[in-house]
């Protein structure tokens, strides 16, 4: 698992990138037929993150009740998992 954290800190960081890209040429954009498809998933997409940061709250609630390595792992996990998640929403959303 730590040799796969670099990889996807900088996938993250590609799209995120990316997403700035598209944001500021979205005008100049056209969405080709075949990929239109990945743009009406957006609605089932976008409720990823909130269950993610939902679940990140339950956690922190009850940070008290597991050991601190734990709940730095489970944590900094659903804080990938919530990044990922929100950023492929908001391409799906572009390409909507």
């Amino acid at each position: 698992m730590k040799k796969a954290i670099p990889y996807v800190l900088n996938v993250l960081f590609f799209l995120h990138v990316l997403l700035a890209f598209l944001v500021l040429f979205e005008s100049y954009m056209k969405v080709p037929f075949w990929v239109q498809p990945l743009g009406r998933m957006h609605p089932l997409v976008l409720h990823f993150p909130v269950a993610f940061i939902v679940l990140l709250v339950v956690l922190n609630l009850f940070k008290k009740q597991l050991e601190p390595a734990a709940f730095k792992k489970i944590n900094f996990a659903l804080l990938l998992l919530t990044s990922f998640t929100t950023v492929l929403a908001t391409l799906m959303g572009l390409l909507l």
